[in-house]
């Protein structure tokens, strides 16, 4: 007996001994990995999962080629292979050391793809609040919508995605109820949970916290709302670079804050932003990039800048005239304000003239003392935002 129990114990050893032997082999097969072998690897999958070709020789020449920021394409390969890495200032750039060390890597997490469970009841309440919304009764879709906050706090607690969304949609019905109050403290509510569920630097947070600048805005806490756009902008260039298509709706936000504040040169800037941006992505014939021109136009004549502002007039009243017509609130808007800007450029030439030799500063007359009172700056931003829905109005300042 004590022979067989030995053998089975050798056995056993034997069997125990092969996993560690693959171990090992995939271990020295990963420690003789070399960088372009990695990179060879990658474009291959790349071909094989997506039948695209990067045609690049390395990681930097694909960064330079697409644009790609590095920490961006950090971040991303970290939350898609669930590696958790040391918090500090990484050098992408230094040639003398090595970016990453071993101690960098934290940890590991598993990353588990699954289908969420759903509560049904609530759902269907809060898809219901969404329909009276839709057809404008928003006495009725408040109630259904408190309904179902409650129905997804029974179900899954204060801290859950679909509790976020509930808040904001309360927070929304409130804002366009012209509470603006009520709307913050709602918005705030969901910041809250998303930051909680989501992370601070999560795409739903992010446009939580464009919401809640806005309504800070028409809340008249102005300070706020820009301190909450910058810090929004500060978040899509960390995790989107400077070409995302959203850009485009942060810097104008900041931009109509700033021309509110009469900060007319910096909202120039973020102006001129908001136009490469929708030039980009939507071409010089497009609503948005009209828009665009339009708010530039003000911008430059809030700086004097007559030329440039009947340039960009221009370029938006040939879109609004080819997509909408002569009729057209936007298009006869433009068309107004191209008239008025050319009063204003022939004048000012015409005193320059004048008074050759004089200051220029002495003589330019500022356009926001001869324009009419525009629309309000926070309508503006819903509207640009998809909060509100309704003919878009550039503002101008008294």
């Amino acid at each position: 007996m004590q022979k067989v129990f030995i053998k089975k114990k050798k056995t056993k050893k034997k069997s125990s001994s092969k996993p560690q032997l693959s171990n090992s082999i995939q271990a020295a097969t990963w420690a003789s990995l070399t960088p372009d072998d990695l990179w060879r690897t990658i474009v291959s999958d790349i071909k094989s999962n997506f039948g695209y070709d990067l045609l690049c020789d390395n990681c930097d020449a694909a960064v330079a080629r697409y644009g790609i920021q590095k920490i961006s394409l950090l971040r991303s390969l970290c939350i898609k292979t669930g590696v958790q890495i040391l918090l500090r200032e990484y050098d992408f750039n230094s040639t003398k050391h090595p970016t990453f060390k071993e101690e960098d890597i934290m940890n590991l997490f598993p990353i588990v793809k699954h289908t969420n469970p759903k509560a049904y009841d609530a759902s269907a309440v809060f898809d219901a609040a969404n329909g009276k919304l839709q057809t404008g009764f928003l006495g009725e879709a408040h109630e259904l919508m408190v309904e179902a906050l409650n129905l997804f706090h029974q179900v899954y607690g204060p801290l859950h995605p679909d509790v976020a969304l509930c808040y904001r949609s309360i927070a929304r019905l409130h804002y366009l109820a012209d509470d603006a109050v009520q709307a913050v403290a709602y918005q705030k509510k969901a910041v809250i949970v998303c930051e909680r569920v989501h992370g601070i630097d999560h795409p739903d947070t992010i446009i939580a916290y464009v919401h809640l600048a806005l309504y800070c805005h028409n809340c008249g806490m102005v300070s706020a709302a820009l301190k909450l756009m910058y810090r929004v902008r500060y978040l899509a260039l960390l995790i989107f670079g400077e070409g995302h298509p959203d850009m485009s709706t942060f810097d104008s936000n900041i931009g109509l804050m700033l021309h509110g504040q009469r900060e007319f040169k910096i909202s120039e800037k973020f102006m001129e932003k908001v136009l490469d941006v929708q030039l980009k992505y939507h071409g010089m014939s497009s609503v948005h990039t009209a828009m665009s021109f339009h708010l530039l136009a003000r911008a430059k004549a809030c700086v004097n800048d007559y030329r440039a502002a009947l340039q960009n007039e221009k370029l938006a009243y040939g879109v609004y005239k080819s997509k909408f017509g002569e009729d057209d609130p936007r298009t006869r808007e433009s068309y107004d304000y191209l008239k008025h800007c050319t009063r204003q450029a022939v004048a000012i030439q015409k005193r320059i003239n004048e008074l050759a030799g004089s200051r220029l500063k002495d003589v330019t007359s500022r356009d926001s003392d001869n324009v009419d009172v525009a629309q309000d700056i926070s309508q503006l931003m819903g509207i640009l935002s998809g909060l509100k829905e309704g003919p878009v109005r550039a503002p101008t300042t008294q």
